[in-house]
């Protein structure tokens, strides 16, 4: 098998006293949908933030293509992140947020105007790039921050339950969406839900955890068909 895209290796984060993740090993491959599931408050999303560069880790090491970024910033990273509260600048149209970690990254106006007018028409949202956000559908602007992460050619999206708030035809079309990527470009995707039927639709593998640490992890048929650990067996 291939070099894992990414690796977390005896990986800690403490805030404090709290304990948040416990020596977490966890690999996920090139063009992998990964799921995390798990109880409030079990350390998904502080991993999530972790590899995103939110957040440093403890002690332990995440490699990214077999590079070591435990003190590398968000924006030297490809993992950009979608969050379930949709993170637009309202002051700027369409097409300027879709550009702006072009901008942010010294892309020349001309290349960054040509990268985020591609990815609108892939999100289906040609016409829409001089409108302003709140002119915009939930699904719609969901679209437009799937646009805004990926202008920038990452390999890695990390997404916190990126579908929660959409109506559910919009929803299976993001998922569609994610899917048609995942075939066309290899995109490797790591995200947070607590909708079962998401996690048996899209993701590869799965990751349950508890108490800051990996109970359980497999593939996603062979999970929901047979969970081992007593949380996994409650929580499906």
């Amino acid at each position: 098998m291939n070099e894992p895209l990414v690796q977390f290796r005896a990986v800690h984060k403490r805030f404090g006293t709290y304990v948040a993740v416990k020596s977490l090993d966890l690999d996920i491959q090139r063009g992998e949908f990964l799921a995390l599931m798990g109880p409030s408050g079990c350390g998904k999303t502080t991993t999530l933030r972790m590899l995103a560069g939110l957040e440093a880790p403890t002690s332990g090491s995440i490699t990214i293509g077999g590079k070591v970024m435990n003190e590398v910033p968000p924006h030297r990273r490809d993992t950009p992140l979608v969050w379930q509260s949709l993170a637009l600048f309202p002051f700027l149209s369409v097409v300027e947020n879709v550009e702006f970690g072009l901008r942010m990254r010294g892309v020349d106006a001309r290349e960054r105007r040509e990268r985020a007018m591609m990815w609108l028409g892939r999100m289906d949202l040609k016409g829409f790039e001089s409108r302003r956000i709140d002119q915009l559908s939930g699904g719609q602007r969901q679209r437009v921050m799937i646009a805004m992460a990926l202008a920038n050619g990452p390999e890695l999206l990390v997404a916190d339950e990126p579908t929660t708030a959409l109506d559910v035809t919009i929803q299976a079309q993001i998922l569609d969406l994610l899917a048609d990527l995942k075939r066309s470009e290899n995109l490797s995707l790591l995200f947070i839900t607590h909708d079962l039927g998401i996690v048996r639709r899209i993701a590869d593998r799965v990751c349950v955890m508890q108490g800051g640490e990996i109970v359980e992890q497999g593939r996603t048929a062979e999970i929901f068909a047979n969970p081992q650990h007593p949380y996994t067996q409650k929580l499906l």
